[in-house]
Formats: structure tokens, C-alpha cells, sequence
């Protein structure tokens, strides 16, 4: 007697059952879904200005002409005054160097003018009426007391001088040099035996005296040029004769 075997396969084996369409396509969903996932997570790899899968890098965006032209425009001052600023610094006109407007050095001081020379045995009157005389001339050993002098033969020079203006005469600002022959080799000065500088200040029409040294060989006397200049500036008055 035949029965039936729910269309079970003969034999007794067990036929496989297909999968559903459902399970089927939640599959398909999970695979889309990685995928898509994949390539959200590729995407950032090939942006511009990245490394691009053939190995080459694209090159940076470059400023438009436009936008570098702004760039420079807000560097630069709009007025010139920093440049202006940097060529005072320089010198006031933006040379380096410059000591004044006239190009003369402030620190150099005007030689002051020589009178015409006198004889040893004169007074000479200045421009501004001071007036200058050797009051005395002596012949002496001189004695090397400091550095740079020499010890022999000097004459030693007493000058007078007598405040001619209206004003007070500052003497410790004279000076007295003293050459020797005509291209006038400066000589050398000496303290001791009795020098005694310029001192104190003389009101108008007062003397004041000092007494200087100069090394001065017996066979260089004959002709010797004494320089007094007796304030700064002022004019030098000039002996020259034989101090023999």
C-alpha cells in the first residue's frame, strides 16, 4: 500500500532547503551598507591638494595676482613716514656719515689766526686790545722732571699778558709754543727750573704772567718763533727773532 511522504525525497534523504527571499535580501543590504562605508572612509584619501593613487602630489592652490597685490599693499606704508623716519636716523637726509647740513665736523675746533711776527723786544696789541709782551727771556739748564722731556740747554720765557677789552680775560686757557729755525721744529718744553702756568682771570686793563720752558740748543737761539695765543679762537701773537 503506497502512502504519501509529503513529497519528501525516495530513499529517506532529506532534501536542503532554499533560503528565503527575506534573508536573502537583508544580505544584500549588509553588503551595500559595507561598501558604502568603505567608501566614505576612502573618500578623504583623494582630496584635492592629497596624494593621488598614481603616486604624483598636486600642487597647492597659488594666490590669485589680485589677492598678492592686496597682501603687499597692507605691508607697505601708506604714508612713507617709516622710510622717512629711517633716513633721520640715518643722518637727516638719509646719508650715513653727514656731521651737518654744511658737511663740517662740529668737533673740529678753527686754528686761530697769526699775526704778523714782532721782534722778541716788542708789545704787541691783539684785534681786540689785549696785548702781549716777553717780559723776560733767560738762559737756562733745563731740568727733566716728567715723561717726554730732556735735560741740557733752555731758555726760559716770562710772558705778560694785559686784558685791553671790557670783559674778564680766563688766562689758564693760554697756551705758548716755541720753533726754531725757519721751517719752525717745534721745541721741546721743559717745568723746572721755574715754570709757573697761567692763572686766574683778569678783569679789563689788569697783567697776568707765566712763566714757560723750552729746550733750545745755544746754536738754534738765533732764530726762534714764540706763539702765544692767549684765549681760545683768538688771534696768536707771533715773536720771532734771535733769543740769544
Amino acid at each position: 500500500m503506497n502512502t504519501e511522504n509529503d513529497g519528501a525525497p525516495e530513499g529517506g534523504a532529506t532534501r536542503a532547503r532554499r533560503p528565503s527571499r527575506r534573508v536573502v535580501a537583508v544580505i544584500g543590504a549588509a553588503v551595500a551598507l559595507a561598501v558604502a562605508v568603505t567608501l566614505v572612509v576612502l573618500q578623504p584619501w583623494r582630496s584635492d591638494g592629497d596624494e593621488s593613487p598614481g603616486g604624483t602630489v598636486t600642487p597647492a592652490p597659488v594666490a590669485s595676482p589680485e589677492a598678492s597685490g592686496d597682501a603687499s599693499a597692507d605691508a607697505t606704508p601708506s604714508d612713507g613716514t617709516d622710510a622717512a623716519d629711517g633716513a633721520d636716523a640715518a643722518g637727516g637726509d638719509g646719508t650715513a656719515g653727514t656731521a651737518g647740513a654744511d658737511g663740517a665736523d662740529p668737533a673740529v675746533v678753527p686754528v686761530a689766526p697769526e699775526l704778523e711776527p714782532a721782534a722778541p723786544d716788542q708789545t704787541v696789541q691783539a684785534p681786540d686790545g689785549v696785548t702781549v709782551r716777553l717780559a723776560q727771556v733767560e738762559h737756562v739748564e733745563g731740568e727733566a722732571v716728567a715723561a717726554g722731556e730732556t735735560s741740557g740747554p733752555a731758555v726760559r720765557l716770562t710772558v705778560e699778558v694785559t686784558n685791553g677789552t671790557d670783559a674778564p680775560l680766563d688766562l689758564s686757557y693760554a697756551v705758548v709754543n716755541a720753533y726754531t729755525g725757519e721751517d719752525r721744529a717745534p721745541a721741546g718744553r721743559l717745568v723746572q727750573p721755574g715754570g709757573q702756568p697761567f692763572e686766574g682771570e683778569l678783569a679789563p686793563g689788569e697783567s697776568g704772567t707765566g712763566v714757560v720752558l723750552f729746550s733750545i740748543p745755544d746754536a738754534d737761539r738765533d732764530d726762534v718763533t714764540v706763539a702765544v695765543e692767549y684765549a681760545p679762537g683768538t688771534s696768536t701773537v707771533v715773536f720771532r727773532g734771535d733769543l740769544s
